[in-house]
């Protein structure tokens, strides 16, 4: 499911005329089947309060 980014990216790819641009922040919270990772949710949906410090990681090496 959050592996698929066929959707969402084949749609943003598509206005990079617009400068818009995304990360795929999947590889640090999903699995090799594209799943959440075990260890970061409780829901298989949501990741723990706790764990939303690998997305400002994520962020801080990659984005902004």
């Amino acid at each position: 499911m959050w592996g698929s980014s066929s959707g969402v990216s084949g749609s943003l790819h598509s206005q990079t005329e617009k400068n818009i641009f995304y990360l795929d922040m999947n590889e640090v919270v999903c699995d090799e089947e594209g799943n959440l990772k075990s260890s970061l949710t409780f829901d298989d949906i949501h990741l723990y309060g706790s764990k939303y410090g690998i997305w400002v990681d994520y962020l801080k090496e990659n984005g902004i």
